[in-house]
């Protein structure tokens, strides 16, 4: 039980040490933002070569880790468990202490590798930013991202929060409870990005121990960083529903596969639930997953289930199968119940409580939201607001949640929130009375666009130089999936991500023409199993052994009670929760407590290199954590089109500048939609403190205030212009 407890500090030490590293070395982040263009064409070739080796059913990982159990260093815990108990000796010939050393030292690798390849996207918006729809100048908050900003400064000052931020206050809390821990919104985003390189790792322990072949974890990695690369800099939502989605599989995962027996899995799977429902609440999606949560549990109640365990063709009390009907090798580290097969299924009030247990579950996760607006919000929530833009789009038959405002602009003159959601529900009702169709017609063109954002998404993530090759490749690897997956045996797993996967598909329209394939978030993790569920072992191929003659059935026979052991993903994930939890509904009413008016900005330095002192160079300024310097270039390459003529005139007119984004000084209508920030320009300069490596800043003196709006969510941008003197 005490290794067990301890075997999460390997890997969690690994992701802290490669966060200081990035954190602390300017020219390690500069090294990482170089290597990003190669990034995705390794990862791919990485994915197509345990692909391969997949297909010759050959597993590069028990190979390696079989070749250190013959020195000593692991035992296979499946031959321990299905090969008549024997127990393997240890033949090692290194000391205690150094093979101790050797196995931390491994255990903090591979998470600190994923970690640095994780943060390869961050590296790239500090120190050279590229165009980006939620980021201006690599960090400063822009669209949906500003609003979450906005959120948790106002949960930071201790005021309460505005209309937008209320929609999803999950998000800007834990931002703010970020920001207040790190002290810096650059610290925040790196914490974020580290919690991303953990929940991935509970995650592939889960499927480690579940007896997962290696391509089938590599394969989740891949698409966990592809998915993530573009919304991993920013304050959005994404991260945070992809955290909670990873944390809620070491939950489900493992009661599934053991079909609820135990009945104590039926709790696992009621927590996996919640959990997944806390993702979906701050990122909302495929909602219908959820219902998918609470039904499958009685789906295993219907007469039919008997026809479908009929097709396992498996004996009362054990089972005999040769290798060569396994079809995939056992991968080292899969616990030995993994390889057990219920004879028989839990009683139907098993499979009822643990559904209503689900249920409760979900709702209790999915309250936490309208709790945080109760205690810090404006008084009232419409919820997920936009989803009434995105209905009357469904129900005119045109996708789209601007479709309201295109046909009826005048809902913008509407003086809050709450009357333009009524408003907007209103029209949509008497569309749907005149035209009962068009539900139909835009439930179904709904499909159509999300599949083609599906497949071009895809196409963008391999980064290849001709989108028809991609389109090829996602063809063909998807419907060699499809096959493998047609021909899997159906057991508890398989009918979970059917029913799943047509819960998946039945939601797509009601969120991804409008937001994309990032609102697939929260259930990603799961989507991914749906892909690769045709790789996914089922127990009868995990029966099969690897015995030392190529002929001969090996026999597995083991007791029905044994469970597999999940404590240390358990209490990682627990641990992760409970913290995000507890801290974004408590840590405001104490971080708030004597903070009135204190100024948490986020903001860049702007400099020209041509022009600066001579005491100081460009790569000086930028070796800096906090706050980020960037060229002046770089600030207009960033800044959404069109830029304003008065920013470039101020950047020509002085080579150092500070831009600010704060909450607007003069009073707002919280009830507004609008996040109300203050973008500040003000010119500062460079002082030499003694030396020709040291320098101070200081401020400007202003002669003239002038204002200029920036085309968007109507924000202010204030230009200080310089003192001729």
């Amino acid at each position: 039980m005490a290794k067990r407890l301890l075997q999460p500090l390997g890997p969690l030490a690994g992701i802290v040490l490669a966060g200081l590293l990035f954190a602390m070395s300017a020219t390690w982040r500069e090294c990482l933002a170089y290597v990003q263009v190669w990034v995705a064409p390794l990862l791919w070739l990485g994915l197509t070569i345990v692909v391969w080796w997949s297909i010759r059913r050959i597993d590069p990982w028990n190979t390696i880790r079989g070749a250190k159990s013959h020195l000593g260093q692991h035992e296979d815990m499946l031959a321990q468990g299905c090969k008549h108990g024997t127990q393997q000796s240890t033949q090692g010939s290194l000391a205690a202490w150094q093979r101790i050393v050797v196995a931390w030292a491994m255990s903090m690798l591979v998470p600190a590798i994923v970690t640095t390849i994780l943060l390869v996207p961050l590296a790239e918006a500090w120190v050279r930013p590229s165009p980006h729809g939620s980021l201006i100048g690599g960090i400063l908050p822009w669209s949906d991202a500003s609003g979450y900003y906005q959120g948790a400064v106002e949960f930071l000052q201790g005021e309460k929060i505005s209309s937008w931020p209320s929609r999803r206050p999950l998000n800007s809390v834990w931002l703010a409870v970020r920001y207040s821990l790190g002290g810096s919104w650059e610290s925040a985003i790196l914490m974020q990005t580290m919690l991303l390189a953990m929940s991935w790792c509970v995650m592939d322990r889960t499927f480690q121990l579940a007896g997962f072949h290696f391509s089938v974890r590599y394969a989740s990695f891949v698409m966990i960083e592809r998915f993530a690369f573009e919304s991993t800099p920013t304050m959005l939502s994404e991260p945070l529903g992809l955290v909670l989605g990873m944390l809620a599989i070491p939950w489900i995962v493992p009661a599934v596969q053991a079909g609820l027996k135990p009945g104590a899995m039926g709790v696992c799977y009621a927590i996996g639930s919640g959990i997944l429902a806390l993702g979906l609440s701050a990122r909302p999606g495929a909602m219908f997953v959820l219902v998918g949560q609470a039904l499958w549990p009685l789906v295993l109640l219907f007469p039919g289930w008997s026809w479908l365990r009929s097709r396992l063709k498996v004996g009362v009390g054990k089972h005999t199968l040769h290798r060569h009907e396994a079809g995939l090798s056992v991968p080292h580290g899969a616990h030995p119940a993994m390889v057990t097969h219920e004879s028989s299924k839990p009683g139907a009030l098993v499979m009822i409580g643990t559904s209503a247990g689900a249920l409760l579950a979900m709702l209790i996760a999915l309250s936490i939201q309208p709790m945080l607006n109760g205690w810090y919000g404006p008084g009232y929530s419409v919820g997920q607001g936009s989803f009434a833009h995105t209905w009357y789009g469904l129900v005119t038959g045109q996708p789209g949640w601007n479709r309201v405002l295109i046909e009826h602009p005048e809902i913008r003159e509407l003086p809050d929130d709450r009357a333009q959601v009524a408003r907007i529900y209103q029209l949509a009702d008497d569309a749907f009375r005149e035209q009962p169709w068009g539900l139909l017609i835009g439930y179904l063109r709904g499909l159509q666009i999300s599949g083609k954002w599906i497949v071009f998404s895809m196409i963008h993530w391999m980064k290849l130089p001709s989108r028809w090759l991609g389109l090829m490749i996602v063809l063909g690897v998807g419907l060699w999936l499809m096959w493998k997956a047609r021909i899997r045996p159906l057991d508890k797993l398989s009918i979970y991500l059917l029913l799943q996967t047509a819960a998946t598909i039945a939601s797509l329209p009601f969120f991804l023409p409008d937001t994309g394939i990032r609102g697939l978030a929260a259930t990603w993790p799961l989507c991914l199993l749906i892909a690769f569920q045709g790789l996914l072992p089922s127990r009868l191929a995990l029966k099969a052994i690897h015995a030392d003659k190529g002929e001969g059935p090996v026999v597995a026979q083991i007791s029905e009670h044994r469970h597999p052991q999940f404590t240390g993903p358990w209490l990682v994930s627990s641990g992760f929760v409970i913290f995000i939890s507890a801290s974004s509904l408590i840590w405001p009413r104490f971080w708030s407590d004597g903070q009135e008016g204190t100024k948490t900005v986020v903001s860049v330095q702007v400099f020209d290199p041509e022009r600066l002192p001579e005491f100081i160079s460009g790569g000086v300024l930028k070796a800096e954590f906090s706050p980020l310097w960037i060229t002046s270039q770089q600030l207009v390459d960033t800044w959404p089109d069109p830029v304003p003529d008065e920013l470039i005139d101020a950047l020509l007119l002085h080579p150092v500048w500070e831009l600010n984004v704060q909450l607007a000084r003069e009073a707002t209508d919280p009830a507004r939609t609008e996040p109300r920030l203050e973008w500040e320009l003000t010119p500062i300069a460079l002082v030499n403190v003694g030396g020709s490596t040291q320098y101070g800043t200081r401020k400007i003196r202003s002669r003239e205030e002038q204002r200029v709006m920036v085309r968007g969510l109507n924000h202010a941008l204030l230009v200080r212009l310089p003192d001729e003197g």
